[in-house]
């Protein structure tokens, strides 16, 4: 009986680039083998944390000789308009905006607070 070799499966080259993730955007290397990915496009990537999103800082290079890329976390793939509409992006004006609405003033508090029955700390604001 012969044998048949298999061809060898090819290896998969792989680039890095610089993501930004995460809501205290930490900055990292990650390793992709898709060359498509171009600056300022958002990504999920795979970190300690588990997936997240994150943006692309840099153009995918050649990984530097010497370098292992298992030591790199990986972009697991591109994030759709779908991702990116359902992500809580910090954007500093909006945030801002959500403070405003959410805080009470302290005067209809303390009306709230007073029509309120048999609340105790009606009798303390007066």
């Amino acid at each position: 009986m012969t044998e048949t070799m298999q061809p060898a499966a090819p290896q998969r080259t792989w680039l890095s680039t610089t993501v930004r993730y995460g809501k205290m955007a930490y900055t990292a290397t990650f390793k992709t083998d898709r060359a498509d990915l171009r600056k300022l496009d958002k990504a999920i990537v795979r970190t300690d944390r588990g997936r997240e999103i994150g943006t692309i800082l840099t153009v995918p290079t050649t990984i530097p000789e010497g370098r292992p890329s298992d030591s790199l976390w990986d972009v697991v793939r591109k994030a759709s308009a779908d991702t990116k509409a359902s992500t809580w992006n910090f954007n500093p004006h909006k945030r801002e905006l959500q403070l405003q609405s959410a805080v009470v003033p302290p005067s209809r508090l303390a009306d709230e607070l007073k029509r309120t029955p048999g609340c105790g700390a009606a009798a303390k604001l007066d």
